[in-house]
Parts: structure tokens; C-alpha cells; sequence
């Protein structure tokens, strides 16, 4: 069993970055470099908390498929159903990613410049979360922390999830200025997780 959860744990974690590569593969032929995250124009708050985002992202997703080979961390005993239950969290943040990387379109950007101007996307899974993109993050930091249980990867975890929000934050305010009452009322109308 344990070889078919830690096949599994690595499916979802590879289909995840898949996603997220081809993406932005798509964007750049059409010209866009949707990676933001440390350049471009942005506040100072908003530069320190990308400059904590990047390496943080980077260390998960070297250590999440290290989390996987049997013997190289040392995982936590938890119990078959926790971690079957985690992959289905991992498997759902693939999911909800996809769709939102399929709703953005050539509007999606991973964080903030100022010198790109995009439209602002309320429909498809945006009508149901403001930030479905990274929620998709946090579902896949947190399932397969579950499903592949080292210390190491569930603090590395959490902090990915407290560092996304912090971005999340800051992405608001960026957005708050940009869009004016068209955000705001958006935000009103649509929570911004679920």
C-alpha cells in the first residue's frame, strides 16, 4: 500500500508543476512572462513578502517528491486514511488549479507588476473564490504533507500556506488600487477561499 500512496503522492505532485509549467510555457509564445514573482514594479511589502514566496515554493517543490523515497525523510506514523486522505486534498488542489489557470487565460500572472495591466476575472471558478489559484496551492501543500508526513514537510508546508496568504494580501491591495469598485464589489460578492 505504501508504494501505491507514495506512487500516487508523486502523480499529483507532478501533474501540479505540469500544469503550472505549461502555463506559463503558453503564455511566453504569445509574449507573456507570466512569472512576476521578485520583478517588475510592486510596493515594498509586496517585493519582501515575493522575495520569502520564491524560495519557499522553490524548497517545496524539491522536497515534496523527496517526501516520497522510502527511507529519505523519516515520515510520521499516521494512520493509511489520513494519507489516502491527504492525496485526495492533492489531487482536488490539481483540480482546482486547472480550472483557474484555464479561467484566468493570458490574464493569469504569478505576482504582482505593476506594469502589466490584466482584466479582472470574476467567472467560472472565480465566482466561487477569489483566489481559487492558490487555494489550489495550499491544497496540494497540505495533501501531500499529510500523505507523505515528515516533520520537515509538514513545517515546510505551513509555511507555504502562511506565506501564500501573505501574497494573497498583498495581491488584494494591488487589485483594490488597480480595479477600484469593480474589486470591491467583487470582493463583497465572493469570499476569498471558498
Amino acid at each position: 500500500m505504501d508504494r501505491l500512496l507514495n506512487w500516487m503522492g508523486l502523480t499529483a505532485w507532478a501533474l501540479f508543476y505540469l500544469i503550472y509549467f505549461v502555463k506559463n510555457l503558453l503564455l511566453r509564445r504569445h509574449g507573456i512572462r507570466a512569472n512576476r514573482i521578485g520583478k517588475g514594479q510592486k510596493g515594498r511589502t509586496a517585493a519582501r513578502v515575493e522575495r520569502l514566496l520564491g524560495p519557499v515554493t522553490l524548497m517545496l517543490g524539491v522536497l515534496q517528491p523527496l517526501s516520497f523515497q522510502p527511507g529519505l525523510l523519516k515520515p510520521l506514523a499516521l494512520p493509511e486514511a489520513v494519507r489516502g486522505a491527504g492525496l485526495l486534498l492533492a489531487f482536488a488542489g490539481d483540480a482546482v488549479f486547472l480550472l483557474s489557470v484555464i479561467c484566468m487565460g493570458a490574464n493569469w500572472r504569478a505576482g504582482v507588476d505593476a506594469t502589466q495591466r490584466t482584466a479582472l476575472v470574476t467567472g467560472g471558478v472565480y465566482a466561487r473564490s477569489r483566489n481559487p489559484a492558490f487555494l489550489g496551492f495550499d491544497l496540494l501543500y497540505l495533501g501531500l504533507a499529510l500523505a507523505a508526513p515528515a516533520p520537515l514537510h509538514l513545517a515546510l508546508a505551513a509555511l507555504g500556506v502562511l506565506v501564500l496568504h501573505l501574497q494573497i494580501l498583498q495581491e488584494e491591495a494591488y487589485l483594490t488600487a488597480v480595479f477600484g469598485d469593480a474589486y470591491e464589489q467583487y470582493r463583497r460578492r465572493v469570499r476569498r477561499y471558498l
